[in-house]
């Protein structure tokens, strides 16, 4: 039997399902766990206390199952097209991302495991001198990316300080700064970085990649407010 590949768009068949399995949102568990109970429950009185409930009833309960699909199916679709316009997005830009979780335990928990590579298919009408600007910025990036891998954050601060000077813009190299202030506890400085990365129209395509950052981000604020309290109460 030839197995069943899951597509993105199969998970818009059931309620919550797209947020759960392409962003990994609670609320999605809770939105699929929640339709689940409403259907069975609806199965349940239509097929074996159907004589314990009124025609009316029943009618009422299949009616909310569908109206619960519906909006469910709806916000699949949203989110499902949100996230292939992305993929596509990145695509369009030849970037590779992939998680790099055997790389160092220092890095596990971060959101932003990012190569950037040559842009091979760039346009005839590029100039030279914007296609050497961009060469320079892909090999400083990768130097940054690897001097944060092995810890050494000062190299790589100072690299993506300048690609910063030159492209105040990247988002990439912001991301990656972020991430290395949040690993060197400079909080503050990341709640800074993070507060102006998401005024950039630019930043939409990394929607995921931010929110998840806030997320590490409002950890460490919780695990420091907690220290500072059993500092003050010891």
């Amino acid at each position: 039997m030839a197995p069943i590949i899951m597509t993105p768009w199969m998970t818009t068949t059931w309620p919550g399902l797209s947020r759960l399995w392409l962003r990994g949102q609670w609320t999605g568990l809770g939105m699929a766990a929640g339709f689940g109970v409403l259907f069975n429950l609806a199965l349940t009185f239509q097929f074996m206390w159907i004589e314990t409930v009124p025609s009316i009833g029943l009618n009422v309960i299949w009616t909310c199952v569908g109206l619960c699909w519906s909006i469910g199916a709806i916000d699949g679709f949203r989110v499902t097209r949100k996230h292939s316009i992305q993929l596509q997005t990145r695509r369009q830009f030849n970037r590779n991302y992939t998680d790099q979780h055997t790389v160092s335990e220092t890095v596990s928990d971060s959101p932003l495991s990012m190569v950037k590579s040559d842009k091979h298919g760039s346009s005839q009408s590029t100039s030279h001198d914007e296609t050497n600007k961009s060469d320079i910025s892909d090999k400083l990036f990768l130097a940054a990316r690897n001097q944060y891998f092995k810890g050494n954050w000062f190299e790589s601060e100072s690299t993506i300080n300048q690609i910063l000077a030159k492209s105040p813009h990247d988002i990439e190299a912001r991301l990656l700064l972020l991430t290395l202030l949040r690993h060197t506890n400079r909080i503050e400085d990341a709640l800074v970085q993070i507060t102006d990365i998401q005024k950039w129209d630019e930043a939409t395509q990394w929607e995921f990649e931010i929110k998840r950052e806030l997320e590490l981000l409002e950890l460490e604020l919780t695990s420091q407010n907690k220290s500072d309290f059993s500092t003050v109460a010891a």
